[in-house]
């Protein structure tokens, strides 16, 4: 599951991107034997304790039956996946080993984390939605200043309401009921 970062005008960074891919390719070649029942039991209560408490400092989860540092684990993770990153940049380039080095670099330096930069901006006194504001304002700046920028949220904002226009078409000759609908999509 991927948050959306609220610093980025789309939402995700190339980095982030980047990152992503390598995780992926990662994943699809480390050896992942089948999950058992206590191991399912573990991850379960790993992926509580990270959601509720991921930003303490020296949070302890469990792997293989041992307490291991987040931090720590997430470093072996990261130095296996710089692996692959590495072989992913043999095309040219380091931009994937670059990726999982930036990611990397957040284990020690967590304020610079998007979670850590938003609760800078509240601690400074900004609600969460003067800073959603303060942040949505600059992105509509930024896709403004792009070249053509002035066009496209014309053009945009053209399509929005076409597709409104479709949308009341569709409801309005619309004769299936909902259950016919569902009954039509599972059939």
């Amino acid at each position: 599951m991927l948050d959306l970062d609220p610093f980025s005008p789309v939402g995700i960074s190339e980095r982030e991107l980047l990152f992503c891919e390598v995780f992926l390719v990662f994943c699809l070649l480390w050896d992942s034997p089948p999950i058992g029942t206590g191991e399912r039991v573990a991850i379960d209560a790993n992926h509580r304790t990270v959601a509720r408490r991921g930003r303490e400092p020296g949070l302890v989860l469990q792997r293989d039956g041992e307490a291991v540092a987040m931090v720590d684990w997430a470093a072996d993770i990261l130095r296996s996946m710089h692996e692959v990153a590495g072989l992913l940049d043999e095309a040219g380039g380091t931009a994937y080993r670059d990726a999982v080095r930036d990611c990397a670099a957040l284990l020690h330096e967590p304020e610079a984390t998007p979670s850590a930069r938003m609760l800078e901006a509240l601690r400074g006194g900004e609600s969460l939605v003067e800073l959603g504001l303060r942040l949505a304002g600059g992105h509509r700046r930024h896709f403004l200043s792009m070249a053509g920028g002035g066009n496209r949220h014309q053009l945009l904002e053209t399509e929005a309401l076409s597709s409104l226009d479709r949308q009341c078409w569709i409801e309005e000759h619309d004769t299936l009921s909902f259950d016919d609908y569902l009954a039509a999509y599972y059939a």
